[in-house]
């Protein structure tokens, strides 16, 4: 029986891989719901964003269907024609759309929780229709907040508070989601930090995990304010795309939520990935990096760092805003359960050995290449450290 797909995001890094694995079959129709001001326009928009993916390009009308509309807004945009016709088609609902800008909270709760409440009535009226078969949220492993030690995938509270605007909009968003679970079926995704693809290194937007692997590439941060000690959880992207794909049409996993993270045992140490950025520089560009030097903080003494940069050096505000951000999730002291995960798609163990270079090759080619070379023109790095 054909299958109809409301996918938020769509254009998004991971809305586009999750629509490759849903394209794959052929049972499969998918809503691609895109802002633009007519299909046409909106067909552009996908194709131009799903470039380098021919096959979804090729689907573009046919097994993919463009619904032109803003999660933002009250019946997602649309006129009530389509909006009822979009109601009356819709089996199965992935909610991928997020707003992640470091902005205020009032600005990415548009997206972030208003959005998925619009998305949720969809939801709601589709299953008054017919049966809503399943209600796919992308929520974070960050939804955890400030909390240390182990973190249960039924755990959703915020005791412990949150480090940015982010984190609590989609908390806040993720709590909607949950209570929902009543009135159909529902289930939550949890990733980590996403990377590109474990094979091809592919991905769409260089930010999180990329932006200080770049600082300290070009030379701007050999200071690391964290112990060599600490983890790192970063995801491949395929794997939770995979898994979403999958897990949506599971009955098994109606009603879970899922931790889409790399198990606790097999994170990298921040020493072992700048070790291993070393190595690869060496290997792969002919570059010898300078050894970091680790001046580990607590997180509130980073923010405390930062904030003085950003007052005292204006150049730095954009560099010192993102690394307040990120800081958190580069000092990771708390294991996130996978229990449902491993239970329905069984142990994950990712071999970082195979799946960094991929990483830096693609990143290097298509993002990091021009600045970094500019730096190494300027040979800075014979100051630092003889050859």
């Amino acid at each position: 029986m054909n299958k109809t797909v409301l996918l938020t995001g769509a254009n998004g890094f991971l809305g586009t891989q999750i629509a490759l694995r849903l394209l794959k079959n052929g049972e499969i129709t998918i809503l691609a719901l895109v802002r633009a001001g007519n299909i046409e326009d909106g067909a552009r928009r996908l194709a131009r964003d799903w470039w380098d993916w021919p096959e979804l390009v090729d689907a573009i009308g046919a097994s993919v269907k463009v619904v032109c509309g803003d999660v933002c807004s009250p019946s997602l945009g649309l006129t009530e024609t389509d909006y009822a016709s979009l109601v009356e088609s819709v089996t199965h609902i992935i909610h991928t759309a997020a707003d992640w800008r470091l902005v205020s909270l009032d600005e990415v709760r548009k997206t972030n929780v208003q959005g998925t409440a619009n998305v949720l009535e969809v939801a709601k009226e589709a299953n008054k229709h017919h049966r809503l078969e399943r209600f796919s949220h992308i929520s974070t492993a960050y939804v955890a907040g400030g909390r240390t030690g182990t973190v249960s995938e039924t755990e959703l509270t915020d005791e412990f508070g949150f480090f940015t605007a982010y984190e609590r909009s989609k908390y806040e968003g993720e709590l909607l989601v949950q209570a929902a679970k009543s009135e159909f079926p529902v289930s939550v995704f949890r990733p980590s930090m996403i990377v590109g693809d474990s094979k091809t290194g592919a991905i769409k937007t260089f930010n999180t995990f990329y932006y200080p692997l770049r600082l300290y590439l070009s030379g701007k941060r050999r200071i690391i304010p964290i112990s060599r000690s600490l983890k790192i959880n970063v995801i491949p992207v395929d794997y939770v795309s995979q898994a979403v794909a999958d897990l949506t049409f599971d009955p098994k996993a109606i009603g879970l939520t899922f931790h889409l993270v790399a198990p606790y045992q097999s994170l990298l140490t921040l020493g072992e990935l700048l070790d291993f950025v070393q190595k690869w520089a060496k290997t792969a560009l002919g570059v010898k990096l300078p050894s970091p030097i680790y001046t580990p903080m607590s997180v509130s003494s980073m923010k405390a760092v930062f904030k003085l940069q950003r007052v005292f050096q204006r150049k730095n505000r954009r560099v010192s805003d993102a690394l307040i951000a990120l800081s958190p999730y580069f000092s990771e002291n708390r294991q996130f359960q996978r229990t449902n995960t491993d239970t329905l798609i069984g142990a994950y163990e990712p071999q970082w050995k195979e799946i960094l270079p991929h990483l830096f090759e693609y990143a290097w080619l298509l993002h990091l290449s021009r600045p970094i070379l500019h730096f190494y023109q300027s040979r800075i790095y014979q100051e630092y450290e003889p050859d």
